[in-house]
């Protein structure tokens, strides 16, 4: 009984939590604004490939080796997932919000593989901004011509304003 109590608490908290979020989410911070966008488009290069590796000491041959590759089910050498991540870190430290935040937070989840030379689109979308945290979450889709390649979320924090 007392575990259906509880149960039935957190739930009740969680909603008046949501409702409370959802009517003090701020519309705008620092420019920022609910809906905005920030798209690019990105290739990775047999170079970029080979500097990951030696970088991560990742050398798994499924992303260097075309050979390799074919025989275990793909079209070619796969791009590093990482690869992709340093392109979310390209729009969030460029982008949104560029110079005045920082990375606070990834959630991604890979659904086909990039391969080497393919063009891919990195499109974003502010969906959520709190002036009292100065946050946003940004919404990411990684996609190649119709194919999904990565989609997920990406929680930034602003600085402080500070006198110079």
């Amino acid at each position: 009984m007392l575990g259906i109590l509880c149960g039935r608490f957190i739930q009740k908290f969680r909603q008046m939590a949501d409702t409370e979020n959802s009517s003090h989410q701020a519309e705008e911070l620092e420019g920022f604004k609910l809906g905005d966008r920030f798209d690019f488009e990105f290739c990775i290069s047999d170079d970029n490939q080979r500097i990951f590796a030696e970088l991560s000491g990742d050398h798994n041959p499924v992303h260097s080796d075309p050979e390799y590759a074919r025989l275990n089910g793909y079209e070619g050498p796969v791009v590093y997932g990482g690869l992709i991540v340093g392109k979310i870190s390209r729009l969030i430290g460029m982008m949104a919000p560029g110079r005045s935040g920082i990375w606070t937070g990834l959630k991604i989840d890979f659904h086909r593989p990039l391969y080497l030379g393919q063009a891919a689109l990195l499109s974003s979308e502010v969906s959520h901004i709190s002036a009292g945290t100065r946050s946003m979450i940004l919404k990411i889709r990684i996609s190649s011509g119709d194919r999904l390649i990565a989609a997920g979320t990406a929680m930034t924090t602003l600085h402080s304003k500070h006198k110079q």
